[in-house]
């Protein structure tokens, strides 16, 4: 387990000192139940909060000790366990040690009432059950006034901040799958080793992407990376969003009722650059791919190789797209922004200067989304499913963020829109 925090009577309390008593071991938990809810244990006789947990008999192991201490104290049984970290205390004033293990529980919720025991009856405590905000809010503020108070605060934000720390971890693991870029510029320096020549043969912005895509379109054009340069989109789930956007940042574009392709069309037409071609009847990726392929072949443009720029939740599935039709052409990646989430101040926040982001709800949603449709098995969209895409491999790693997210975070997943289904 990795360490989250080591607290000490100076850095807790601003105080010399150290204690070497023997460390006592406790085994404590971020409780998430199905419906979005977190347990916390409220001591009404000292006024606090803390996560539920204690500690660790002798003859027990810490995830025995875990499962015994949440039956206990919230009648809840644990289904799925994920490490978080340690927190160790030295508190000298009080000649007293402390390592608790924290961990990431998930449950269906109480199965039995709790069994507390006569002490802590006693003192008021009562189990209650919020958001993580508020969670946040009721652990972290105020700071207490009492020492050991300040331990037990401490102690807890460090785990609820390495929660969220977890919990964007797995979302960033998401994002660089979903958002591959195969070169890190689009420039003819960067393309003539993977290509070995400066310019590809096309270059195709795709609709489904924020506003950042033009930005990458027009520094691509200017760059020359491209002999041919495409937009493709029609209408689909992102585009209202798209026209919106695009509407606030330039209000004298009218946006309403345009394709994808002529929004950004018209905004490059305003940087002094011109598409050589325009699709705007696709709805969705499928057909984004085909169509696209149609306007090469009756325009006679070669198209042995291609750079791809697409909404960087869909790039990875754009690629599959094209392959499963046009299996000869080489392919340069280069999803439209990279963004990555962080912990900050115990809340999860999404890192990105792209223009036009996506807010962070509706970004989880779309990298939720897609992986199931990255799969190929009889629901997702690879050649063992509905064979709209060639086979993916997944790294396990990236199934088991997903599936973490899905137990322990609540991540939605998009399901698609059958008006924007190919007819």
């Amino acid at each position: 387990m990795r360490t989250l925090a080591e607290l000490t009577d100076q850095n807790v309390l601003g105080l010399p000192g150290t204690s070497t008593a023997r460390p006592r071991l406790t085994a404590r938990a971020v409780v998430r139940r199905d419906d979005g809810l977190y347990a916390v244990m409220y001591t009404g006789k000292y006024d606090i909060y803390m996560l539920p947990g204690g500690g660790v008999d002798e003859d027990e192991c810490i995830e025995d000790a875990l499962r015994r201490e949440i039956a206990e104290e919230t009648g809840c049984e644990c289904r799925e366990i994920v490490p978080l970290g340690l927190v160790k205390e030295n508190r000298a004033h009080a000649d007293y040690t402390q390592i608790s293990c924290y961990y990431a529980v998930s449950t269906a919720g109480a199965r039995t009432g709790n069994r507390l025991t006569p002490e802590e009856i006693s003192n008021g405590i009562t189990l209650r059950w919020h958001t993580l905000e508020e969670i946040l809010r009721l652990i972290g503020d105020p700071v207490h006034e009492v020492f050991q108070r300040r331990f037990l605060q401490a102690r807890d934000m460090a785990a609820l901040k390495g929660y969220v720390q977890l919990q964007a971890s797995w979302l960033n693991t998401l994002a660089d799958f979903c958002g591959v870029r195969d070169v890190p510029e689009l420039t003819r320096e960067t393309l003539l080793p993977y290509l070995g020549r400066e310019q590809a043969d096309v270059m195709v912005l795709f609709g489904g992407s924020i506003l950042e895509g033009g930005r990458v379109l027009a520094q691509a054009m200017r760059a020359g990376v491209a002999k041919k340069y495409v937009i493709v989109g029609g209408e689909g789930h992102t585009t209202q969003s798209l026209r919106d956007r695009m509407h606030q940042a330039f209000p004298d574009i009218h946006t309403n009722g345009l394709p994808e392709a002529e929004v950004f069309a018209t905004w490059l037409r305003r940087q002094g650059l011109q598409a050589d071609l325009l699709e705007t009847a696709s709805t969705n990726c499928g057909n984004n791919i085909t169509n696209l392929l149609a306007l090469l072949r009756a325009n006679a443009i070669p198209h042995d190789t291609m750079i791809l720029v697409q909404d960087a939740s869909m790039q990875r599935r754009m690629d599959a797209g094209l392959r499963l039709h046009a299996p000869a052409c080489r392919i340069i990646n280069y999803a439209a922004y990279t963004a990555h989430f962080a912990e900050q101040d115990g809340h999860l926040t999404l890192l990105s200067d792209a223009w036009g982001m996506w807010d962070m709800e509706r970004y989880i949603t779309l990298l939720m989304g897609e992986i199931p449709r990255l799969r190929d098995d009889k629901s997702g969209y690879g050649p063992n499913g509905q064979g709209f895409i060639a086979h993916v491999d997944i790294p396990q790693t990236v199934e088991e963020a997903f599936h973490l997210l899905q137990i322990h975070c609540g991540g939605s997943v998009r399901h698609a829109n059958p008006l924007y289904a190919t007819k």
